[in-house]
């Protein structure tokens, strides 16, 4: 929207120039089909390397997605300073996650009719992974992290509960075949939503 009206009120027939605004530009490269872009401040300093000056501004959207259950959490501690880490097990460190028992990453799905399935493992020649959640067929198509400390804890108090819940999960695409994202993460609990409205048709075509 903002590269339109760059073009129709700013430039009124004048042929297309770099004098449009950030938004913009970032509209018009993600319509080209990249990603986003990287952008730093005029005064910071150019590095070959990632730096602070430097911020990425890439595409994503959102889907209603339904949660199907938590995968364990990671054993293994991957941090660079496992002398100091506070938490270990048999000699070894291991995950905070891990040693305090909470969940680890979240599965996720849309609802599917058969017909859907079938047209799924057809396209994709593997069975698809279903579930019948609250009456719904339930078609896994991704799992995702995203959620902080307090979150993590809140799905681990109560895992039960929050099978069938609705979940806003966050994406830079969505593959058209198996309706898996690129990239996800949790966004927030969606109380507003059923399962029922987080349909293949609307998942794949909004």
């Amino acid at each position: 929207p903002n590269l339109y009206n760059d073009i129709k009120y700013n430039f009124k027939g004048k042929p297309f120039s770099a004098e449009i605004s950030k938004r913009s530009y970032y509209e018009y490269i993600v319509a080209r089909g990249g990603e986003g872009l990287i952008i730093k401040d005029k005064k910071g300093k150019y590095y070959h390397k990632r730096g602070r000056e430097y911020t990425k501004l890439k595409k994503f959207l959102t889907r209603e997605c339904v949660i199907m259950g938590f995968n364990p959490p990671t054993k293994e501690y991957k941090g660079k300073d496992p002398i100091s880490w506070e938490y270990y097990k048999n000699g070894e460190p291991i995950s905070k996650f891990y040693a305090m028992g909470w969940v680890g990453n979240m599965r996720f799905g849309i609802v599917v009719t058969n017909e859907e399935i079938n047209t799924w493992e057809k396209v994709n020649k593997r069975k698809a992974i279903v579930e019948v959640i609250d009456g719904l067929q339930v078609l896994e198509i991704g799992e995702c992290a995203g959620y902080n400390e307090e979150v993590r804890q809140m799905f681990t108090s109560a895992l039960s509960e929050f099978i069938g819940k609705v979940v806003e999960i966050k994406g830079q695409e969505i593959m058209k075949n198996t309706g898996a994202f690129r990239h996800p993460r949790y966004l927030r609990l969606r109380e507003d939503k059923s399962a029922d409205m987080c349909t293949w048709y609307n998942h794949i075509n909004c």
